[in-house]
C-alpha cells in the first residue's frame, strides 16, 4: 500500500474546504490553522514545485505531454514526503491522459472523494474562471476540459463532470470514501467524523466539533480577507465566495437546468440530485 490519501473532487466542490477540517483536526488548536501552514499537512499535487526539477526549469504552457508523462514519478515522490500518510489534493480525472494514468496507484494508500450537484457547480465554478454560466455548462460537458498551465501549477484533466464522479466512484474500491458536499452541510459533525473514522484518526466529538468550528465556511471567509489565499485566482474576488448548497434555484434558468440534467442525468441520479430537478 502506497502512503499518499487523494482529496479528490471536480473542480469547485468543496475540495479545499474538506482539506481546510482535516487541516485542523490534524493539529487540534484551538484558532484555526493559517492557510500558510496548510503545506505542513496537505499539497496540491498540481503545484508546479514538483514538475519543474524535472522540467529543467519553470513550466511552460505547451508542455502538457511532459507534465502528464511525469504524474506517476512525482507522485512517488509525494509519497515519499512527509507524514507516512500524505494528503494530497486532486481535481484529476482517474484515467489516462497522453497513454499515462494520472493518478499512480502504487503510491495511493486511500482517496476521499466528494461530490456536488453540478446544478451549484456550474454556479461556482464560473466565478471561479470569470466565465459565464452558459460558457460554463459547455466546459463541464467536454470530455477534454482541464485547468491551465501556469508559473505556479500544472494542469489537471478533469473531463466532463459525468465521467470525472464516473471514474472515481464508478466501481467499488475498498479505501474509497464518497462524501457529498450537501451531507457536509447539512451534518457536518457527522459526515466528518466518518472522515477521521476512514483515515483512522483517534478523534473524541469535542475533537471533530473543534475542527469543524476552525474550519467553518465563516471562518475561512474571514481568513481569507485579513490575509489573503494563495489558491485564488486573479481577477477574482475571492475564493471562499458562498458556501451554499441549492444556490440553482436562485441563478440558473429553466433551459440551463434542463441543459445541465441532460447532460448529467445518469450520475445525477446516483446521488440523489434529481429530486430537486
Amino acid at each position: 500500500m502506497g502512503a499518499i490519501v487523494w482529496l479528490a473532487s471536480y473542480p469547485k466542490s468543496g475540495n479545499t474546504w474538506l482539506r481546510a477540517f482535516l487541516v485542523n483536526l490534524i493539529a487540534d488548536r484551538r484558532e484555526p490553522v493559517p492557510f500558510s501552514e496548510y503545506r505542513r499537512y496537505a499539497t496540491n499535487e498540481a503545484a508546479a514545485i514538483w514538475f519543474e526539477k524535472h522540467l529543467g526549469g519553470e513550466v511552460r504552457p505547451g508542455q502538457l505531454r511532459e507534465v502528464a508523462a511525469l504524474r506517476p514519478r512525482v507522485q512517488r515522490e509525494i509519497a515519499a514526503t512527509g507524514r507516512p500518510l500524505r494528503l494530497v489534493k486532486t481535481h484529476s480525472n482517474l484515467g489516462r491522459v497522453y497513454g499515462t494514468p494520472q493518478i499512480n496507484a502504487e503510491v495511493t494508500a486511500a482517496a476521499i472523494y466528494l461530490v456536488r450537484n453540478p446544478l451549484d457547480v456550474v454556479i461556482s465554478f464560473a466565478h471561479h474562471n470569470g466565465a459565464t454560466i452558459d460558457e460554463t455548462i459547455a466546459v463541464m460537458a467536454r470530455r477534454d476540459t482541464r485547468s491551465r498551465m501556469r508559473p505556479d501549477r500544472v494542469f489537471e484533466w478533469s473531463g466532463d463532470w459525468s465521467s470525472h464522479v464516473e471514474s472515481w466512484t464508478g466501481q467499488p474500491r475498498e479505501h474509497l470514501c464518497i462524501l457529498r458536499y450537501e451531507d457536509l452541510l447539512d451534518r457536518p459533525d457527522e459526515e466528518f467524523a466518518r472522515v477521521a473514522e476512514f483515515l483512522q484518526i483517534d478523534a473524541d466529538e469535542d475533537r471533530i466539533r473543534r475542527a469543524v468550528a476552525t474550519s467553518s465556511f465563516d471562518r475561512l471567509q474571514r481568513m481569507e480577507s485579513e490575509t489573503g489565499f494563495d489558491e485564488k485566482p486573479a481577477g477574482v474576488e475571492r475564493f471562499f465566495r458562498a458556501g451554499r448548497k441549492d444556490q440553482w434555484r436562485e441563478v440558473l434558468t429553466a433551459d440551463q437546468r434542463r441543459r445541465i440534467t441532460a447532460r448529467h442525468r445518469t450520475q445525477m441520479a446516483r446521488f440523489g440530485y434529481l429530486a430537486n430537478d
